[in-house]
């Protein structure tokens, strides 16, 4: 199952947590499985399709940048 609005999941176990707040955690955690859904993957890249809303990507460096949906 996917939470509704997203295009991909991931299935992690924290090993430990570096930080904790009310309003957010910093945790180091390990992928165990991920998944897309099909409509967001085209067989080589990760892509939201035609008429959906952009999503959020993390460029590296506390860095974060959105991508549009394709043509």
């Amino acid at each position: 199952w996917f939470v509704e609005g997203c295009g991909a999941r991931l299935s992690c176990v924290v090993s430990r947590r570096l930080t904790e707040g009310e309003d957010h955690h910093v945790v180091v955690a390990k992928i165990r499985e991920a998944q897309v859904r099909e409509d967001y993957w085209d067989g080589k890249t990760f892509c939201a399709p035609h008429g959906k809303a952009a999503f959020l990507t993390f460029l590296g460096s506390q860095t974060f940048g959105h991508v549009l949906p394709g043509n």
